[in-house]
């Protein structure tokens, strides 16, 4: 019994890692083999001092100052969905998008959205996705750290611009399954489960 808690233990939480939609915030400090015209992504990525921490949000957050700075994030839909990103950053060095893993999104522009999601210097990505899919954000930044935002819009999601969020990542992937009912989350599942098993081990050593 004990053996069958453990594995069963360990397939329900694997089953909420790998169902779970994700936000990842990561950083590093720009030092001297940093080369504006070349991959942001990779710079990042081959960095020994990124620092990377889950987010439920990312609204508002205050940046980096000589940093290139990436939020990734992915979420599964179970049909055609649109959707729009939109991102605010302040970036002397320009910005990258990319969806699991193409490059849909290059610029080595100076980018500050000045917090205005109407200003031309917002950037984003607007397509129907289906499945897993992954999306990184990667900008990076010399002097002063503006306050950088995320920000979704979709026909399945409220009007209007919807902060990038956990709960809204959800929300996207219930709605695309075309149920409007809150499933039970891996956590509720893994608990019913658990109890079930102490009640019959109970009943079987009585």
């Amino acid at each position: 019994m004990h053996k069958l808690v453990k594995i069963l233990t360990i397939w329900f939480l694997g089953m909420g890692v790998a169902n779970a939609a994700l936000i990842t915030y990561s950083y590093t400090d720009i030092t001297g083999s940093f080369n504006p015209s070349s991959s942001l992504f990779d710079y990042i990525s081959n960095s020994s001092t990124t620092t990377s921490s889950s987010v439920s949000d990312f609204t508002l957050v205050s940046g980096e100052e000589d940093s290139v700075s990436m939020v990734e994030f992915s979420f599964s839909l179970a049909s055609l969905t649109d959707l729009d990103v939109f991102a605010g950053v302040d970036a002397d060095y320009g910005a990258e998008i990319y969806v699991n893993g193409v490059q849909v999104f290059d610029t080595q522009s100076d980018l500050w959205w000045k917090l205005d999601w109407s200003d031309p210097d917002v950037i984003g990505v607007s397509d129907d996705f289906n499945g897993f899919v992954d999306i990184k954000i990667v900008w990076a930044e010399e002097c002063c750290g503006g306050f950088a935002s995320i920000a979704l819009s979709s026909s399945v999601l409220p009007s209007g611009l919807n902060e990038l969020s956990v709960s809204n990542l959800e929300s996207l992937e219930i709605a695309s399954s075309g149920s409007a009912v809150s499933v039970p989350t891996p956590s509720t599942v893994f608990l019913l489960g658990i109890g079930v098993l102490v009640i019959g081990s109970r009943k079987f050593r009585s």
